[in-house]
């Protein structure tokens, strides 16, 4: 399954706006440290993507286009939070739950970041280093191939959605398809 990645909008908010003051710290407005609605299998029916719980994240690029923004992109502060970390909370909050990251230019500050955000999240996130990422997210993609063997999410580390959007392609029937693509 290959779709888009995203932000972490609370969709318990009648305006769907985002709720960055229970996402800075990783715990939600009720003090727990978990969100009783991630993880929920009901967000997957049999007739789906049922099972899908793999999330591939491409955090592998240099983000030329940001060029002056700052120097690693996934890490860049949209709202007070990194982007890489959105869309992971955004993917959790819709039912994914193990997390494989691409990593590639400034690898080893993205992930002493990943480390941090997997121990305070309580989240399994492994990083997969491209050595070549110059080469592209399709490099990126293969790299990752010996460690993805079934069905899976495909994300961007730096784009923004709502959860809804993730919610629903995994709740969408299927059928026979291989792949199945959400864009906003």
């Amino acid at each position: 399954m290959s779709l888009l990645d995203g932000s972490p909008f609370d969709s318990s908010l009648p305006d769907g706006s985002l709720r960055d003051s229970s996402l800075r710290d990783g715990s939600p407005t009720d003090g727990s440290p978990f969100d009783s609605s991630l993880g929920d299998s009901s967000l997957l029916d049999s007739s789906s993507l049922d099972g899908v719980r793999k999330c591939l994240i491409l955090a592998a690029g240099r983000g030329a286009r940001m060029d002056g923004a700052g120097d690693c992109k996934p890490l860049l502060l949209v709202g007070g939070l990194p982007l890489i970390e959105r869309t992971i909370v955004t993917a959790r909050r819709a039912g994914l739950t193990e997390f494989y990251v691409v990593t590639g230019y400034e690898a080893p500050r993205l992930e002493a970041f990943l480390a941090e955000l997997a121990q305070r999240r309580r989240l399994a996130i492994t990083v997969i280093r491209n050595d070549e990422w110059p080469a592209g997210n399709g490099r990126s993609l293969l790299q990752a191939r010996a460690s993805l063997d079934e069905d899976f999410a495909l994300l961007m580390a730096d784009h923004v959605f709502d959860e809804a959007i993730l919610s629903g392609l995994l709740s969408a029937p299927r059928g026979d398809a291989d792949i199945v693509l959400a864009a906003d």
